[in-house]
């Protein structure tokens, strides 16, 4: 049916409960880099995921935060803003796509 099909209302609704549920799975990940991402805040202004991932990597020996990466930034501090500016990734594994530029407001 269409409705089912294209229903922006619910395809919202099942996105927060994905990501709530990635969020839940992997606290202590997301609970660290969260910490990473606002001491880089802090540093330089703006932070990708990217930047967030580098340290985790290096210092945590962390790949990834898998799903859970999707919440980073909706931090509910409310401390980040969208700059509305994109980067390509450097991670391997994504592909060159296109992540988002947050700016720390704190």
């Amino acid at each position: 049916m269409v409705d089912e099909l294209f229903d922006a209302e619910e395809g919202e609704h099942l996105k927060q409960l994905g990501m709530a549920a990635a969020a839940g799975n992997n606290k202590a990940a997301l609970s660290l880099a969260r910490r990473i991402a606002r001491a880089l805040g802090r540093q330089i202004g703006k932070v990708n995921a990217d930047d967030v991932g580098r340290i985790l990597k290096r210092d945590y020996s962390i790949e990834s935060l898998g799903p859970a990466a999707g919440s980073l930034f909706r931090d509910p501090s409310k401390c980040w803003r969208f700059t509305g500016d994109w980067k390509k990734s450097s991670r391997t594994t994504n592909h060159r796509r296109m992540i988002r530029v947050w700016e720390y407001i704190w």
